[in-house]
């Protein structure tokens, strides 16, 4: 950002968005982890829960993959490659 101004537009551009997504219930979103932090969905798909996507080797790793299962308000879908399963998929079968 070039300035202060142009940064609290930024934010506040965001926070419409945000704001757009929430009343938006129909319909597929894809979107990052990280954006869909706040925002909860009838139904979540997490594809590539592999060992070394969330390998719990970092702080950061167990964090993002709660935020991004807790998104889910009834259905919960976790995809790994065969033979590839995080440490995570491991430990809730």
């Amino acid at each position: 950002f070039e300035s202060i101004s142009s940064l609290l537009r930024g934010m506040s551009q965001r926070e419409l968005t945000l704001e757009q997504m929430k009343r938006k219930r129909t319909g597929i979103r894809l979107s990052t982890i990280e954006a869909a932090k706040g925002l909860e969905f009838d139904h979540v798909i997490m594809p590539d829960v592999n060992a070394g996507e969330f390998s719990g080797r970092h702080a950061d790793d167990k964090n993002l993959f709660y935020v991004g299962a807790s998104r889910t308000k009834h259905l919960l879908t976790l995809t790994s490659k065969t033979g590839r399963a995080s440490s995570y998929l491991h430990a809730i079968r």
